[in-house]
């Protein structure tokens, strides 16, 4: 007897309607249809809502004029027209998204479980009276995209007479034809379009330069079972494809905007764009869509609410501000900021159909894209802005700051020792002698008021969440190296002195003075594990002085570090070249592991000039790091994720630096 395992009813349906009882299916994604000859299925639907105003006769008299006015305004060759009565459409025989339009309204048109491709536009109409007059509102939703139009357009109308034109006005000017989107290979701030029907007569008045148009991505997603789906047996062996509906996601942070017509119905479109990489990439991925916006150039305006709804009030100290170019790398001028007026926030000069505007609150700064519409509606943005969200954003930006400086004082600590060498070197010992004293002063007044800011930020309860707490242990521990160059800067600066006291005599003390400054770098070399440069400064000392002291320190620092073990030299060669090659970022993040595995083979062996190399390794790219971070600006977003990262990597190399210190201290180095 057979054996059979069990799929879904549905499933086995598939594969008997294919005539087959035992097969194998390799599903393949067939490619995204640009429909450059495919007509538009235009469906209108009207939902009166019962008054006396609105008898059949001006019911039938505003779907007739609808039907006259739409229909040559699409034209026969684009696509067909269809207007009904909501009320006179058979429940058995509507389509879901039109049933749920008729339980819960506008609302219905921008559903997730409405967003399956079917290519056609379904266009709503609600007519009712208010106070005498007709309130009309209308939206639409499109098969096409997957998308619906960002708002509902609104317009009281007085006059009978003037029903039908207004209503077509508002329909016909959110027809939106849609387009299939391809990337171009040569930019990622521009892509090709090609709208639907745009073989068709008639498509070229429909899509210009300076249109703006939305955008969705376009996948294969696995059709959800109903629930009530039985399992039959099916052979072992068996593979059963299972049905996939093609799928949109709307992609609200990136707009497009023709620039140039290449032909009818094929344009070149600039991109605007949250996202660094507008075109997202996946398995499921099919391609990309796109829906012309009724926009026009005007100024941009903007309401603001929480994620409840609530506006905020005059006391949050939020700033607005829009611009039309340059997308997140540009900073926002005082020409650029937005007036807000009752709730609503509104710039002061046009935009081309688009706008970038940055919402602030006090440090925290983002920044959407959003389409100047013509429906009159200001676009609804949501930022979180209650007093915790105020509190620990501000909170989490005085502990970057603080971190960043503690940082920057400490490569600015290593850039004052170069530059106190260098000084030396030429002989300008006066100036030296300056530049160290005030380099002490500074470095005691920043240690005794970056301790006391840190103090101060501990204090605060928000300090004891995860984040804060990380990035504050952090900074202590870069804090408490401060002091390790001080005792080498003092030292410096009191040889200076005795150098500048001793003038009566100055060709022996520039001697004497140089081979202690010798001496000083053969000991600071040492320290570093830097072998070669310690034996090149004992063979300048050797020249010098002719000491047989010197002589012998030199040959016992060869025997000392002379290792015959193969690993070790070649985990010190690593350390010391390999690893310092490395500039940015992303090659100090991927070097980690393996410099780790390179410390871990130096501390089994007990190499401590290894380990001195790992640790003025881990040290210099701290100063790489310090690097990187002047380049970024903690109010943009973009380099909100920037500063992340490099919070990570310096977190594990301090990590790294702490089980190095624990190795020397073990073998007694």
């Amino acid at each position: 007897m057979e054996s059979y395992s069990t799929v879904p009813v549905m499933l086995r349906a598939v594969a008997i309607s294919l005539g087959v009882l035992s097969l194998t299916v390799f599903a393949t994604a067939s490619p995204l249809d640009a429909q450059a000859q495919k007509p538009y299925d235009w469906r209108v639907y009207v939902k009166f809502k019962p008054h006396v105003k609105l008898n059949a006769t001006v019911r039938s008299q505003l779907l007739r004029d609808l039907k006259a006015s739409l229909g040559p305004a699409l034209g026969d060759d684009l696509g067909r027209v269809s207007v009904q009565a909501l009320a006179d459409v058979p429940k058995e025989a509507r389509e879901a998204i039109v049933q749920r339009f008729d339980d819960r309204g506008f609302e219905a048109i921008g559903l997730e479980e409405f967003r399956t491709l079917t290519g056609v536009k379904s266009h709503f109409l609600t007519v009712e009276v208010q106070d005498g007059k007709f309130l009309l509102q209308s939206g639409q939703h499109d098969g096409d995209c997957g998308l619906s139009t960002p708002q509902v357009r609104r317009q009281v109308v007085a006059d009978q007479d003037l029903l039908s034109r207004i209503a077509g006005y508002m329909i016909a000017a959110d027809f939106g034809p849609t387009g299939t989107v391809e990337p171009l290979a040569d930019t990622k701030d521009a892509c090709l379009l090609r709208v639907r029907g745009s073989e068709l007569p008639g498509i070229a008045r429909w899509v210009n330069v300076g249109d703006v148009f939305a955008f969705s991505v376009v996948l294969d997603q696995p059709r959800t079972m109903p629930k009530d789906a039985k399992a039959v047996a099916v052979k072992p062996g068996t593979v059963i494809d299972v049905p996939k509906d093609r799928k949109a996601q709307p992609r609200a942070a990136t707009l497009l905007r023709v620039v140039a017509m290449i032909q009818p119905g094929v344009a070149k479109c600039e991109i605007f764009s949250m996202y660094e990489v507008p075109f997202p990439k996946s398995p499921k991925l099919v391609g990309y869509r796109a829906m012309k916006l009724a926009t026009h150039d005007a100024p941009v305006r903007i309401a603001l609410t929480d994620d409840a709804g609530k506006q905020p009030n005059a006391a949050v100290p939020l700033e607005l501000w829009a611009t039309e170019y340059g997308g997140l790398a540009t900073k926002p001028t005082p020409r650029d900021t937005l007036d807000g007026r009752n709730g609503v926030y509104q710039s002061g000069r046009n935009m081309r159909g688009l706008a970038y505007v940055w919402v602030k609150l006090g440090n925290e700064k983002t920044c959407f894209v959003v389409p100047v519409l013509t429906s009159g509606a200001p676009n609804a943005i949501r930022f979180q802005f209650d007093e915790v969200a105020v509190r620990k954003a501000r909170y989490a930006d005085r502990v970057q700051r603080y971190a960043n400086r503690v940082l920057e004082t400490r490569l600015a600590q290593d850039q004052l020792g170069q530059s106190l060498k260098l000084l030396i070197e030429k002989g300008e010992n006066k100036k030296a002698l300056e530049r160290a004293e005030f380099g002490l002063k500074a470095m005691d007044d920043e240690g005794k008021d970056l301790t006391a800011q840190l103090a101060a930020l501990r204090t605060d309860p928000l300090a004891k969440d995860d984040r804060p707490a990380r990035e504050l242990a952090a900074a202590d521990q870069l804090l408490q190296t401060l002091t390790v160059i001080r005792p080498e800067l003092q030292a410096k600066r009191d040889e200076l002195k005795l150098s500048l006291d001793k003038a009566e005599n100055p060709a022996e003390y520039e001697k004497k003075f140089r081979a202690n400054e010798i001496t000083r770098l053969i000991a600071y070399h040492d320290r570093r594990g830097e072998i070669a440069e310690a034996l090149d400064q004992y063979e300048t000392l050797i020249e010098l002085t002719q000491l047989e002291d010197a002589k012998a320190r030199r040959a016992k620092l060869v025997q000392d570090s002379t290792t015959e073990k193969p690993e070790v030299q070649v985990a010190r060669t690593a350390a010391r070249v390999e690893w310092n090659t490395l500039e940015t970022l992303e090659q100090i993040k991927a070097k980690l592991p393996e410099f780790s595995r390179t410390a871990e083979t130096l501390g089994k062996a007990d190499d401590k000039y290894g380990l001195r190399v790992v640790q003025t390794t881990i040290q210099a790219s701290y100063a790489r790091l310090g690097e990187l971070l002047s380049t970024l600006d903690t109010e943009l977003v973009q380099d909100k994720e920037q500063l992340k990262a490099i919070a990570v990597v310096k977190g594990d190399l301090q990590q790294l630096e702490l089980s190095v210190v624990a190795n020397r201290k073990r073998i007694g180095d």
